[in-house]
């Protein structure tokens, strides 16, 4: 199997995803709207990241950069609400 058909929907899905539940209300968000959000804000989010990344410090823009972006976009959302649940 390929590569890029395992690492692109990580990259296409996952951050938005992650931001989707910091940005939308539970109880307002239904399955296709936080999926429709979470692709729209990963489109958004990742070459943006990845671009200025690029420039900054100089970190070639590959699909192997881009999904550690796009893990690591994932991974503040998630340590945001992690937090706030504890208090």
């Amino acid at each position: 199997m390929n590569a890029t058909a395992i690492l692109m929907p990580v990259v296409l899905a996952v951050p938005g995803l992650a931001w989707s539940f910091v940005l939308l209300d539970r109880r307002h968000a239904g399955g296709l709207e936080r999926v429709a959000v979470a692709v729209g804000l990963s489109i958004v989010i990742v070459p943006l990241t990845a671009a200025l990344l690029g420039m900054s410090v100089r970190l070639p823009v590959a699909l192997f950069s881009t999904t550690l972006v796009a893990l690591a976009l994932a991974a503040l959302p998630g340590l945001w609400l992690w937090s706030k649940r504890r208090g």
